[in-house]
């Protein structure tokens, strides 16, 4: 660890029922891991420990410390948003390197494994895409709650509490396999809605109405990454085929989670833009012919 590393000493107790968990921290450890906050985008190579981020979280959000004065000092240097981004800069990558590992376990066979990978890749996701409405509680014994505060139509909370079911009675090496490809779609989703800058709901429709077709779904290799210009591609994460995409190609990757159709996208992509119906049509089949050919996308078949 860097000097003033944050090896903090602690200890548990117990009184009645109550356990809590005592740390003692120096006030150059605070400097330290605020400092690490602040510059992690020009560092990111270096993540600060996981008690740390929660120390700053608890501190920021203005619970008392006993403790030297130059605490409190401290305290006023916390930046919550750099917290939140600093959040969501190190789930989200997380969440794709647990993604990648999912993904090739799974075309491996190894559904176990694959699962494990998936469970941590979504986990990691939501805790990204949380942080990115301001969500600086990283504990994980408080990620429902946080998604249950999480402004929406409960679409995200009803998708998280499915994920937390697990395959269910259908414990197969089929239904985990199944389970797993859901997770890793859900992973996805979240990863454009932290890419895009957008809401869980904008990826995902109130009122799709009929079908008309098959459901169209991204790969499971595929990811939506922003690069530092502010250009977005579609990225085979496998292979490292990219494409770039435009607004619209964007939002229809982000929503083609397997749940929704050709024309459904259209309907969605023609409210959101503000456009012509027939126009948004045309520029959505086009999207989904230049991602289908290059194994983007594809219809979900029975």
């Amino acid at each position: 660890l860097p000097p003033g590393g944050l090896r903090v000493p602690g200890h548990h107790f117990t009184v009645g029922d109550t356990r809590a968990l005592v740390r003692y921290w120096r006030p150059e450890d605070v400097e330290w891991a605020i400092r690490a906050v602040r510059d992690h985008e020009l560092r990111p190579a270096v993540e600060i420990w996981q008690p740390a981020v929660e120390f700053l979280h608890r501190f920021g959000i203005g619970v008392p410390i006993h403790g030297h004065e130059r605490f409190e000092e401290l305290r006023g240097q916390i930046d919550l948003e750099l917290l939140s981004r600093y959040i969501t800069q190190t789930r989200a990558m997380h969440s794709e390197s647990f993604y990648t590992d999912g993904v090739t376990r799974l075309r491996a066979g190894r559904v176990h494994d694959a699962l494990l990978m998936a469970r941590i890749a979504y986990d990691t996701a939501v805790d990204a895409y949380l942080a990115t409405l301001g969500e600086t509680n990283p504990q994980e014994k408080w990620r429902h709650k946080r998604v249950a505060r999480a402004a929406g139509t409960g679409l995200l909370r009803a998708d998280y509490e499915r994920a937390m079911l697990g395959p269910g009675p259908d414990a197969t090496d089929a239904g985990i396999e199944r389970y797993v490809a859901m997770l890793l779609l859900h992973t996805g989703t979240l990863n454009c809605c932290v890419q895009l800058g957008c809401s869980y709901e904008t990826l995902t429709l109130t009122d799709p109405g009929p079908a008309e077709g098959p459901p169209v779904k991204r790969a499971l290799d595929a990811r939506l990454a922003r690069r530092y210009d502010g250009d977005v591609y579609a990225v085979h994460t496998l292979s490292g085929a990219a494409v770039r995409l435009n607004p619209t190609a964007a939002l229809v990757f982000g929503c083609a989670g397997g749940r929704w159709s050709a024309a459904q996208l259209a309907r969605h992509v023609a409210a959101f833009e503000g456009r012509p119906l027939p126009e948004v049509t045309a520029d959505v089949d086009t999207v989904l012919a230049e991602l289908g050919s290059r194994g983007f996308l594809r219809p979900v078949t029975p």
